[in-house]
């Protein structure tokens, strides 16, 4: 029966550490101090297990089985349980061979965290203290951990896979400089940085997990200890539905009586998340503080399934401060009502200026649309509107400006945007001119200086080869530069072509490509050149509405891959025999001063062969002479190529390699000599 017990208890304790760390409406905050780690020796490390819902593992060590205690003193490279007492942290000591590569290799810790509640969480707020226990002999500047987060419908176990966001504040190691390692204790304020606080926002469903990770990375020279410790983490559970409204802004900044306005609104839930409302609710706007009245339009609906509403045209009577306007539910969902902040009404006075107050993008690139927002203003710098029909032009110091460059401000308006212009030429120290045609007397206005970018020449960025083999499919990449040099894309498409411009044969394969509106290149992947020779490739934009400069390169094509009838690199070990191998054989003085295999190998940069297998030493005076055979070429031409280092010659010349008939006679053809 105590068995049978023991048995049981085992399974429990097994099954409760493999679960991760799970939040609730009921329990929002998990917290670790990892106080069960060891104080003193070492102990295995099991992801999720050892400590429930953490991981850890580097880029050169996926596994880690062992965790081990440290005070700051070891310097073994490993997972480490740190401290001086009972009070632990968790960190790492790193090494090229634990972590990864000096400067690039990374530790990883991980803590895996479950929605399992039955509603989403909007808000991860994360606490943790960033501890450093060792400083290395090491000059540069201070290191860092640093720390991020990822969600999954699934399981999140990886602390190397998919897409991480990252957090501030990150722990910058307090303890750096000098040329002496020391040991230091992590839970002294000097030598730590306490309650390090992350906020981000989340729409975690309920069932989906969360991995917070922190990154510790190898750096160049020796790396410090350093640990994390006294982590929390809390959740901010949607509320069950919408319970009132906020004010989320009003238009224009600053309003005038008399001219017209709107309201933005939200519904949100008890802890101020906004949330859809599930039925359409209707609120009106009144003055909550203020002696002047409203009129024009005071209603606005939420619609159901959305959080967001807005009211225009509304419209104050005088010129007023302090002013509140308040908004409330006339029907549909019970959502509590809200009000603006204090408020102050302008007096309403003759607009007598242009103001140009934006634009979209501030730098525009070539044939990319943007759009230019601009504003009728009082002597005051104060929005008013227009009292007749008032025709505005645009203009600009750049050619080719384009798009509908001519609108009109009606009565009761106060702001106008010009949408889908373009420049089809570039430059620098542009402006945009805003001018008044008739209607009200207004002053024109113009934009501050600024640049006109875009792709101004094509460039061969890569080529897979510079010597491609004749008909085999080779790669080459153009990018489009700006005049400076810089990858440029236009808010167009570039069609690019590219064409044999010199050489002999032809150019076949994919040819003809795009350059995407907002990528700076593209590839072709499969052009193929039929002869060999030296040959100009051309790359050519196809028709734009702006020009574009060619590009240019040169390639060396070869006759390809061939079967050679024999090749040897005397890839045998040093002080083989020739004759000894399977090929070689003696036809003259066998034994002689044998031919015998030397190291290293020759090399000379380019050729092929090159610093492959060994080398063999030949004409060390009289001695044998070896041969090999291999297949007869009886037509077209035969070349023999091969690397060679002369120590010393004779004074007068002796032949040291020649070719013969087979088997060999005394028909000696090719002779090649060496002499002083």
């Amino acid at each position: 029966m105590k068995f049978c017990w023991l048995f049981l208890f085992f399974l429990f304790l097994t099954h409760t550490l493999s679960a991760q760390v799970t939040l609730t409406e009921s329990s929002v905050t998990c917290s670790e101090d990892f106080s069960k780690l060891p104080v003193s020796g070492s102990v295995s490390w099991i992801n999720n297990s050892t400590l429930q819902g953490w991981y850890a593992r580097t880029d050169a060590t996926p596994s880690i089985s062992t965790i081990g205690s440290n005070n700051g003193s070891a310097t073994s490279a490993g997972l480490y349980s740190f401290g001086t007492s009972a009070d632990r942290a968790l960190g790492f000591a790193a090494s090229n061979g634990f972590f990864g590569a000096s400067g690039s290799g990374k530790g990883y810790l991980g803590l895996r965290i479950k929605n399992g509640g039955t509603r989403i969480i909007h808000q991860i707020t994360l606490v943790w203290t960033g501890e450093q226990w060792r400083k290395e002999n090491n000059a540069s500047s201070l290191h860092t951990l640093s720390t991020a987060w990822q969600q999954s419908a699934d399981s999140v176990t990886s602390l190397t896979s998919g897409t991480w966001n990252s957090l501030t504040p990150v722990f910058s190691a307090p303890v750096y400089g000098a040329t002496t390692a020391i040991v230091l204790d992590g839970n002294l304020p000097a030598n730590q940085s306490a309650g390090l606080t992350s906020e981000f926002e989340v729409i975690l469903n309920p069932g989906e997990e969360i991995m917070i990770r922190w990154t510790d990375l190898n750096d160049s020279g020796n790396d410090h200890q350093m640990a994390i410790d006294d982590i929390s983490v809390t959740a901010l559970f949607e509320e069950p539905g919408p319970s009132g409204m906020v004010i989320a802004g009003h238009y224009p900044a600053q309003l005038t009586a008399g001219n017209a306005f709107s309201l933005s609104l939200k519904s949100v839930d008890g802890s101020g998340i906004e949330l859809p409302v599930t039925s359409p609710t209707v609120f009106q706007v009144s003055v909550g503080l203020g002696s002047g009245s409203l009129s024009g339009n005071l209603t606005g609906q939420f619609e159901a399934g959305s959080s967001t509403a807005s009211v225009s045209g509304i419209i104050y009577s005088i010129a007023d401060t302090p002013v509140v306007f308040t908004a409330s539910v006339v029907s549909g969902m019970s959502l509590s009502s809200c009000s603006t902040e204090q408020l102050k009404i302008h007096q309403k006075l003759t607009p007598v200026k242009l103001v140009i107050t934006s634009m979209t993008p501030a730098n525009p690139k070539l044939m990319e649309p943007f759009s230019v927002t601009l504003e009728a203003r009082d002597s005051q710098n104060i929005l008013q509107t227009v009292s007749q029909p008032t025709r505005v032009f645009l203009s600009s110091s750049l050619p080719e400006f384009n798009g509908a460059l001519m609108d009109t401000l009606f009565p009761g308006d106060y702001t106008l945007t010009f949408s889908g212009l373009t420049f089809s030429s570039g430059g620098s120290s542009v402006t945009i001119t805003a001018t008044r045609g008739s209607g009200d007397v207004l002053q024109a206005a113009s934009t501050s200086l600024f640049s006109v970018n875009g792709p101004s020449l094509l460039a061969i960025k890569s080529i897979s080869t510079s010597t491609p083999d004749a008909n085999v499919p080779f790669q080459i990449t153009v990018e489009a530069l700006d005049l400076n040099g810089a990858p440029s894309a236009a808010g167009t498409g570039i069609p690019v072509n590219l064409i044999l411009y010199s050489g002999s044969g032809s150019l076949t394969g994919s040819l003809s490509d795009t350059i995407k509106a907002g990528s700076t290149e593209v590839t072709f992947s499969s052009a193929v050149l039929s002869l060999p020779g030296l040959k100009t490739l051309k790359v050519m934009p196809g028709p734009l509405p702006f020009a574009i400069q060619n590009a240019e390169t040169q390639v060396t094509v070869l006759p390809g891959s061939v079967e050679l009838p024999y090749s040897e690199n005397f890839d045998y070990p040093e002080g083989t025999h020739l004759t000894s191998t399977d090929l070689w054989m003696a036809h003259s003085h066998a034994g002689e001063n044998p031919v015998t295999v030397v190291s290293p190998g020759l090399e000379y940069p380019g050729v092929s062969g090159s610093g492959m297998g060994s080398a063999v030493q030949v004409g060390k005076g009289s001695g044998e002479d070896v041969s090999l055979k291999f297949n007869t070429v009886t037509t077209g031409d035969l070349y023999i190529s091969f690397m060679v280092r002369i120590d010393t010659v004779r004074m007068t010349s002796d032949y040291f390699l020649h070719l013969s008939e087979n088997p060999v006679s005394n028909s000696f053809f090719s002779r090649l000599s060496a002499g002083s």
